[in-house]
């Protein structure tokens, strides 16, 4: 059936949309679906559903158990199941992801009907990715890390997805031997499909060996375009799948090379010990011998055998698509809004956005307004001010105002600061090139006598060395300025943490000078200043 005939009238069930089905097969019928999500989610989905509802329990265990089962298999060459809902009546249904695609039965149908048989390198890359997906069955294990023994045994074309997009999946695992079932088959019942099934299983014996001779079935027939064993009676394909004689493939189309069959032979072995161990040996065998054709060019081939289908199926996916769209919310939000874009504001201090202009309850701040207290700034200079290229946006709402107060403010502060640091600064910086530019009047012998330690701590005081002439402390002179070449001038140690900024740094008191000598009538100018209480330099009266 191709047509979503319960679009209008779609069964919600949980986050799910229910809609008209897609394939029927022996024990289900799948169906397109959507599955809803907060926001507007949606997206399409298949959901199977059994055909006999909660009549047959037997049926309902076996399709939990096909759930729990490829829950643990994690292939891109798997079908994946997606989630487990039941409805208020109690049905079960299994949700799977939706593949845009074909089923390889199809395909192969639409090829013979167009009289072109199937690419050999497109068949050997279609099983090779088959058996992948088979090997990643076999060795799935439990959340214990148990293994779980898992038996597809029912491979066959009808159970094979080939997408648009080049990739061959493995689905339906209905009837999949496991060590952990909730269903268990019963004795002398075979399942499967007599066709593709090896001897052993129609003698009720199975491992992953059954999985390999499906596969190989399955290769010689997409090799030949034929049915291997055919018959009009199970009895009759019965005893070919027992009796008869295996044909080579390049016996039945040319261009099938030797070792090639030599390894579909070998998969379709009756003694299970002769075919390959595993199913990754076989396709790692296929890959090794033929290559792997590209995905893009399996499927233009898909999209060639089957567009039509295809297209019909597309436009289905479109109203379930927007069906769901609609019932989420997130279609009508954006036919009425349209697309929603989001005011992103940059760092002011990486040059962003420009400044917005104030409005009458958002008026620029000024640093005078900052700074309110006893502490100015000094008489004729320039008030500090911010530069437009560093305001920042200015954001709205109360948080972005008292960010923006909270900007200003510490730019505000921090300019006071620099501006006290250097104002206390400029006269050291005024009187440091006489000390730097001015020769000494004295000898070698004077120059020498006049270096001195650095000042002791407070309270201690300092000795000055030996020299012709005492000298008073030295001032206070900036780590900034410039040292001289000929005089050095000790560093006086900054106050400690404990003294206020505020406070003047102790200086010891000067020692007297003695009285001049008769020869010594030129006044004192080495250094030409003095430092007061407050450690200011003042110029010698006599110096100027």
């Amino acid at each position: 059936m191709d047509e979503v005939t319960e679009l209008p009238a779609a069964r919600r069930i949980g986050r799910y949309l229910l809609y008209g089905p897609i394939a029927s097969g022996g024990m289900a019928t799948v169906h397109y679906g959507a599955l809803l999500g907060e926001g507007g989610f949606s997206r399409t989905v298949a959901i199977k559903r059994l055909h006999g509802r909660r009549s047959d329990r037997s049926q309902v265990k076996a399709l939990l158990d096909e759930a729990r089962l490829v829950s643990r298999i994690q292939h891109p060459n798997v079908v994946p199941t997606l989630d487990v809902i039941s409805d208020d009546d109690g049905e079960v249904l299994v949700v799977l992801d939706y593949v845009v695609g074909e089923s390889l039965s199809r395909l192969a149908s639409a090829a013979r009907k167009r009289g072109e048989p199937v690419p050999i390198d497109f068949a050997t890359t279609i099983i090779a990715g088959v058996l992948h997906g088979l090997h990643a069955a076999h060795e799935a294990k439990t959340a214990r890390g148990k293994a779980l023994g898992i038996v597809h045994r029912d491979v066959s074309p009808q159970n094979i997805m080939v997408g648009v997009d080049g990739l061959a999946r493995v689905l339906d695992f209905g009837i999949a031997k496991a060590t952990e079932r909730l269903s268990k088959s019963i004795v002398g019942q075979i399942k499967g499909k007599l066709s593709y099934m090896p001897p052993e299983q129609l003698r009720g014996q199975t491992d992953r060996r059954t999985d390999v001779y499906s596969v190989a079935v399955v290769l010689w027939e997409l090799l030949t375009g034929q049915r291997l064993f055919a018959g009009e009676t199970n009895g009759e394909v019965f005893h070919n799948v027992l009796e008869m004689e295996v044909a080579a493939p390049s016996r039945l189309r040319e261009g099938v090379a030797p070792e090639l069959d030599a390894l579909v032979l070998r998969g379709l072995d009756r003694d299970p010990s002769v075919r390959f161990a595993t199913a990754e040996a076989f396709a790692l065998a296929l890959e090794e011998l033929m290559g792997l054709s590209r995905a893009s060019q399996i499927g233009a081939w898909v999209q060639r055998l089957c567009g039509d289908r295809l297209a019909r199926r597309a436009e289905q996916v479109t109203r379930v698509e927007r069906d769901a769209a609609t019932r989420s919310g997130s279609l009508s939000t954006l036919l009425e809004d349209g697309p929603r874009t989001e005011e992103v504001h940059s760092d002011a201090a990486l040059g962003g956005l420009p400044e917005a202009p104030p409005t009458d309850t958002e008026a620029p701040l000024e640093v005078a307004s900052i700074a309110a207290g006893p502490e100015v700034a000094p008489s004729g200079e320039r008030p500090l001010t911010p530069s437009p290229g560093a305001s920042a946006p200015r954001p709205a709402g109360a948080e972005g105002r008292s960010r923006q107060t909270f900007v200003w403010a510490a730019a505000g502060v921090l300019g006071i600061l620099l501006a006290v640091v250097y104002f206390a600064r400029k006269p050291a910086a005024e009187v440091e090139p006489e000390i730097a530019t001015s020769p000494p009047e004295v000898g070698t012998t004077e120059v020498a006598a006049e270096r001195m330690t650095s000042p002791e701590p407070s309270g201690v005081p300092s000795t000055p060395t030996a020299s012709a002439e005492p000298v008073e402390a030295p001032p206070s002179i900036p780590a900034s300025a410039p040292r001289p070449t000929t005089v050095p001038v000790p560093w006086p140690r900054p106050p400690g943490p404990s003294t206020p900024a505020s406070a003047a740094p102790s200086v010891p008191a000067p020692v007297p000078a003695p009285p001049p000598s008769p020869s010594a009538a030129a006044p004192n100018c080495n250094p030409p200043y003095r430092i007061d209480a407050s450690g200011v330099r003042r110029l010698k009266p006599e110096c100027l």
